[in-house]
């Protein structure tokens, strides 16, 4: 796939942490701080193709919790769900991290 090569590739320039979209370095702060699992989140969001009722279910929470999630995420990240460039941003980011075993609830692809 190409986005294993384009991230490695990256961190050959400049660290990983470098490359994070910015709301994902904002969300793992508030997680650190706050003991949330937003950055979480909003990868099994992802994975479940924006699917609130199957990222809820693979969250083992409601999907009122995780729609509550999702728009806490937005408040403070400002993050656009619709924005194709974040998207691919944040599927780079969730990868950096997952090579960089920084998200061990992260499964492998």
């Amino acid at each position: 796939m190409i986005l294993p090569y384009i991230c490695e590739q990256s961190v050959q320039e400049l660290e990983a942490h470098q490359l994070y979209h910015p709301a994902i370095r904002t969300l793992l702060q508030y997680d650190r701080k706050e003991g949330t699992e937003l950055v979480k989140s909003v990868c099994v969001y992802m994975k479940h193709r924006y699917n609130v009722t199957q990222a809820a279910q693979a969250l083992f929470i409601h999907r009122t919790t995780l729609l509550f999630r999702l728009q806490r995420i937005e408040i403070l990240t400002g993050l656009n769900w619709e924005s194709w460039e974040d998207r691919i941003h944040l599927a780079a980011t969730f990868e950096l991290m997952r090579r960089n075993g920084e998200a061990e609830w992260m499964e492998d692809r």
